[in-house]
């Protein structure tokens, strides 16, 4: 049978039910954050290259600055996997 605090929805709550928050606690939360935030940096940078930008003939990747293994029609530059524009080229 339910009390009358139950069935009006109200709980009082108490310090004991809940495990103390200690400076170890705090801690780890925190350690655990840093490389969440080192994995979404790199996902930006990642996310950036998917962008085309545009090539200037004779001038290389417009990323990295590679002209040596880079082919007319690339899609992507093979040294920094930037992606690559030819629109503008000829």
């Amino acid at each position: 049978m339910l009390t009358k605090k139950y069935k009006n929805g109200c709980v009082t709550l108490n310090a004991k039910m809940f495990p103390p928050i200690t400076q170890e606690t705090i801690d780890r939360k925190i350690r655990n954050f840093e490389p969440m935030k080192k994995a979404i940096e790199k996902l930006h940078e990642h996310e950036k290259k998917d962008i085309p930008k545009d090539i200037v003939f004779d001038k290389g990747c417009p990323n990295c600055g590679n002209d040596t293994n880079i082919l007319f029609g690339d899609k992507h530059c093979v040294e920094c996997g930037q992606a690559l524009d030819w629109t503008g080229v000829m």
